[in-house]
């Protein structure tokens, strides 16, 4: 996926599932940057807001973890 990203910094799937790995593998800041950027990337994206609102939640940003949520069923 990072080579992904060299070779095209807007690829936002491969944003998407970096985060989704760093999620898997605890890395929940890193999560954090790879969600921000798919979901700037690609604005109403649920799965990636969802996954998000997952990586603030394990970081017990409960704030932020909620407003994605709300972000995501909206």
């Amino acid at each position: 996926l990072l080579k992904a990203l060299a070779m095209n910094p807007r690829f936002d799937a491969a944003y998407l599932n970096l985060g989704v790995t760093y999620n898997k593998l605890g890395e929940y800041q890193n999560a954090v940057s790879a969600l921000t950027k798919a979901t700037e990337l690609r604005k109403d994206w649920v799965i990636g807001i969802n996954e998000l609102g997952v990586a603030f939640r394990q970081m017990n940003n409960f704030k932020e973890a909620v407003r994605q949520f709300e972000r995501a069923v909206n």
